[in-house]
């Protein structure tokens, strides 16, 4: 899946998107911990269908050995989890966001990596964001928070749609992570990195 290493962080603004002060119409009872499901904490670690291993480490951050790789990555400082195409068209009551979305499992995932992508032409970014338009970067922030979304960007910096995402790992779902650095000239910026689909749940 795609990784982008380019998108500077900033304020968030979301002035164009109403639809997120309906967060609580648009999350269900399926995105709040369901019992068959273990919550971050209680999870060792969990395997997507590429053969990447993340780590649960003991802050709930996670840190990922890529298939064939060596050494794991660098810890991550939050992590959330986007649900598959068919969880989101059950879940969103937003009509302007649905259509955003494509009208199949393939066509989400063309636009999903289109704000992924790295050498987007049109700067594209994506943040996590809470209920209130606050950007989230660190794992306490995401817990603190009831309600999170991922916020897709456009290269004027307005929001194009957000979706849904959940504090938990659940077969199916993609992981995405984010980590805060700064670049050569000092300025913060955000690597962000969509795994996989979830393919198996490793308690510990």
């Amino acid at each position: 899946m795609k990784t982008n290493e380019k998108a500077p962080l900033g304020e968030v603004g979301m002035e164009n998107i109403e639809g997120v002060q309906k967060g609580r119409a648009v999350i269900t009872e399926i995105l709040k911990n369901p019992s068959d499901y273990p919550e971050l904490a209680d999870i060792d670690s969990f395997v997507t269908e590429s053969g990447s291993i993340y780590s649960v480490l003991s802050n709930k951050r996670t840190q990922r050995l890529k298939n064939g790789a060596e050494e794991k990555d660098p810890a991550m400082d939050a992590i959330v989890f986007l649900p598959d195409f068919e969880s989101l068209k059950n879940i969103i009551t937003v009509p302007e966001i649905i259509e955003k979305i494509g009208g199949s499992e393939a066509d989400f995932e063309e636009i999903i990596n289109e704000y992924m992508d790295p050498d987007s032409p049109v700067g594209r970014r994506v943040y996590m964001v809470d209920k209130n338009k606050k950007a989230l970067r660190t794992k306490e922030e995401i817990d603190k928070s009831d309600l999170v979304f991922l916020a897709f960007f456009n290269n004027d910096g307005k929001i194009d749609f957000f979706l849904p995402v959940s504090k938990n790992p659940q077969i199916g779902y993609q992981p995405f992570e984010a980590k805060t650095f700064k670049n050569e000239r000092g300025i913060p910026c955000s690597f962000i990195h969509l795994g996989h689909k979830i393919t198996k749940i490793i308690p510990k």
